[in-house]
């Protein structure tokens, strides 16, 4: 009998003796590897009958049941009683069910669609990268020590020591040739850990830099980049875009030179899914697509709309590329023989990539002890998914069966539901002094707890005590306490705590894990509302939905009268902030606050955000109310915070974002309109000159499906078709290009980069100004009492503008 301890990394389910066996993988706490096989775990699922006991006695003993109970749960807050079916294997669980139909009781089946080792993790309280104590036997195993575990359990201890690598290849390859260039072949790869860097290319060039690696083939440097991950061991491998290119891609090339590579623990090949989800596992070592986690968790807290690694580098490490190469100049650089610039811009990308995984594997772990599957599974999950296992977590708890995953006709039915959504106080366009912002402090979540707001409580008839919506449209029982709002008080009250904590510590490693959590148990609470109104959500219910958002909209709404009875412009509002202008009464609008938080029900709180001594609120395109979300606000310390502008967004040429940011930084914070109007000039006489800058003028646009499925030819599709590179351009490419002089509408007249470079193209200066720089400042100066029109007409005769 062996009795040890290890940290668990991963779970699955083998088949082990013609039987579905819980497998664990992970380490001990002096690195060694272990697998733990846990064949002691039954899986099961209901059977909803008109009679029970007829069903139970109807399924006992036929092959692969092993067990038949009578339990009383309860399916959206209703009490039913069902038949639990304890397997002897999982695989029997089809064949049991179709059989059970032939029992004319027979309603319905539930939790079949919950894998086996999901079910366990939830079960056995046992999820990555917990400590998990172990007795059994050792087994016959070719790579890593196995043990068959006759007990198992989990501890309240987590691993908190990773071994990271990170890693970034190269193809000789145009923009965006994507996986269809499988023809192209790799030409770098670079790898980036603690204290290590590596880059191995087939390549030679003197150098003096010892990291890099030469090797003769492509095939030898597929072998050098698997010998030295598995050399390194690394618990978890970072890579940007590695589920849906760097891996994928290794293996077509892998596939064309005959090599398999293997990452695994146990000398397994990586495992490439292409579902709907694609993703690529490798056996033993967790494989962290940071992009998939970026784009799916973080892309709404990030000021930055393209999730590029050099665009979420520069904005989370204050770092980009290396020496500003831009990836369609990679295969330019290979041409023109500049072999170590290219070494040392891969190794930058792992670089970046190593840093960024430090920074969000906290986040990731956080959730993942929330939720309770996976660290895999978790970095790539949606908001939504992340809300549903932790709802299917805890169901039970509340004696809750799982609902079953919704139909496709189901979902289809569920998309033409709609309902209003948040309250928005339009902004009356202007330039505004003494700004005082303030929000609900989770007001979504605390609506849910405050009200009761369920799927397991709204409109249950049999309820006698009530919360109605102001609408009455909806009630929610007021005695039995709902299973999500249940959840969500927990959640509140633990990032209450952690909040507490966080303004006491100084910085360090666990202040960072405090903020991690906080961040994680945030990102569970606010989804919440979302998730209950999602049509492909286990618990979807829009009368709660709708019903979150009728309170949302009560509250904002009586918050924004409070202060206009006591004589304060809001000048906005937008579902859970409002903004007063304060006209330099800070204490009694705290005032007010006080007195609005002392009136709003529990777990309700209107929290001061900030103070800013100037801002400005632009119109619509009709110019009579002012638009939603797109104001610039300056705040104490003399930063511009800026929301909705050109300034913010991809699609602008970047000599229209300098523009902008240049006259805000000189109307907010100097209050010259002069400067602002010089600011005008000089980039018109820039462009006029001819002289502008590529990368002032190039505009960046993503592709966001096939090219041939494009029925509306925009520039940006024109310039790829014109150049003859649509096989290049896969959905998610970016494409550059610039607008030049010529005849035709716009879309004529664009093409990308390259192309403007290799014909020696003109750009078009007035496009330029009148389609970039005119609408960047244009409402700007319209709030202002200028016209943009007049100030560029007479940009030489600056001083009519000042008299």
């Amino acid at each position: 009998m062996i009795v040890g301890e290890f940290y668990v990394l991963g779970i699955d389910s083998v088949r082990y003796k013609d039987r579905y066996t819980i497998r664990l993988n992970g380490k001990t706490a002096d690195g060694r590897r272990l697998i733990v096989l846990d064949p002691n775990f039954d899986d099961y699922f209901y059977i909803l009958s008109s009679d029970s006991e007829d069903m139970q006695n109807f399924l006992k003993g036929i092959t692969g049941v092993k067990e038949v109970k009578i339990e009383k749960m309860k399916i959206r807050g209703d009490p039913v009683e069902v038949v639990k079916v304890i397997l002897t294997d999982t695989h029997y669980a089809q064949e049991i069910k179709d059989y059970a139909k032939k029992n004319p009781s027979y309603i319905d089946h539930l939790e079949m669609d919950i894998p086996t080792f999901r079910r366990y993790m939830i079960d056995k309280k046992i999820f990555p990268p917990m400590k998990v104590k172990f007795e059994g036997e050792e087994i016959k195993s070719d790579h890593i020590k196995t043990i068959l575990a006759s007990k198992i359990s989990g501890t309240e201890d987590f691993l908190d020591s990773f071994k990271f690598l990170s890693f970034d290849i190269e193809t000789y390859s145009p923009i965006g040739i994507g996986l269809k260039g499988i023809d192209r072949p790799i030409i770098i790869i670079s790898l980036y850990g603690d204290n290590f860097k590596k880059v191995i290319t087939t390549k030679k060039f003197e150098t003096r830099d010892e990291d890099i690696i030469f090797v003769e083939t492509e095939y030898d440097l597929l072998k050098k980049f698997e010998e030295i991950v598995n050399e390194y061991d690394p618990d978890v491998i970072f890579g940007y875009g590695t589920d849906v290119f760097d891996f994928p891609y290794m293996n077509k090339r892998g596939n064309i030179i005959n090599f398999k590579l293997r990452l695994g623990i146990d000398n397994s090949e990586i495992r490439e899914s292409r579902g709907r989800l694609p993703h690529v596992k490798i056996f033993g070592r967790i494989h962290i697509d940071l992009y998939q986690f970026v784009r799916n968790i973080l892309s709404p807290s990030l000021e930055t709309e393209t999730y590029d690694l050099s665009s979420v580098a520069s904005e989370i490490l204050g770092e980009g590329k290396y020496d500003k190469i831009k990836g369609e100049d990679v295969f330019k650089l290979f041409d023109n023989k500049e072999y170590e610039k290219l070494c040392k811009y891969c190794q930058k990308d792992s670089e970046l990539t190593y840093k960024l995984g430090l920074k969000f594997f906290p986040i990731i772990t956080e959730l993942t002890k929330i939720v309770g599957q996976p660290i895999f599974d978790v970095s790539r999950m949606t908001y939504g998914l992340c809300d549903e296992w932790f709802l299917i977590r805890n169901a039970h708890k509340f004696y809750e069966l799982v609902p079953d995953k919704p139909l496709r006709n189901d979902v289809m039915k569920r998309l033409s539901n709609s309902y209003s959504g948040a309250y928005v106080h339009q902004p009356k366009p202007g330039l505004y002094e003494d700004i005082i912002v303030f929000d609900f402090r989770s007001l979504y979540p605390s609506i849910i707890v405050s009200h009761n707001i369920c799927p397991t409580t709204v409109d249950k008839n049999y309820c006698k005590s009530r919360i109605y919506t102001p609408s009455k449209s909806h009630w929610f029982c007021k005695g039995i306490k709902g299973m999500i709002p249940s959840l969500l008080k927990e959640l509140i009250e633990r990032r209450a705590e952690i909040k507490r904590l966080l303004k006491k510590m100084e910085e360090g490693t666990e202040k960072n894990i405090l903020e991690a959590r906080s961040y994680a148990l945030k990102t569970i609470a606010n989804a919440m509302y979302g998730y209950m109104g999602f049509p492909r959500s286990r618990w979807y219910s829009i009368a709660c939905a709708e019903s979150v958002t009728e309170f949302g909209r009560y509250y904002i709404k009586n918050v924004i009268k409070k202060f206009e009875d006591r004589g304060f412009e809001v000048v906005y509002g937008d579902t859970d902030s409002i903004m007063v202008a304060s006209n330099g009464k800070k204490e009694e609008i705290m005032k007010i606050q006080n007195e609005i938080n002392k009136e709003l029900p529990s777990y309700m709180e209107l929290d001061y955000q900030g103070f800013y001594p100037r801002g400005i609120f632009v119109s619509v395109k009709e110019g009579k109310r002012g638009a939603k979300k797109r104001y610039a606000l300056l705040d104490e310390n003399g930063k511009i915070v800026i929301k909705g502008f050109e300034y913010v967004r991809r699609d602008w040429a970047e000599i229209a974002k300098k523009v902008q940011i240049e006259v805000l930084q000189h109307i907010l914070k100097e209050k010259s309109i002069k400067k602002a109007i010089e600011v005008i000039k000089r980039y018109i006489d820039e462009l006029k000159s001819g002289n502008a800058k590529i990368e002032d003028i190039e505009i960046l646009t993503q592709i966001t499906r096939p090219i041939k499925m494009y029925e509306s030819k925009g520039p940006h599709v024109s310039a790829v078709i014109k150049a003859k590179k649509e096989e290049e351009y896969i959905p998610g490419s970016i494409v550059r290009y610039i607008v030049c002089i010529g005849k035709g509408k716009i879309s004529d007249r664009s093409y990308l980069v390259e192309e403007y470079e290799k014909k020696g193209l003109k750009y078009d200066p007035d496009y330029y100004i009148n389609n970039q720089i005119i609408p960047a400042v244009g409402k700007i100066f319209e709030v202002l009492g200028y016209d943009i029109n007049k100030i560029v007409e007479k940009q030489t005769g600056l001083e009519k503008f000042f008299n």
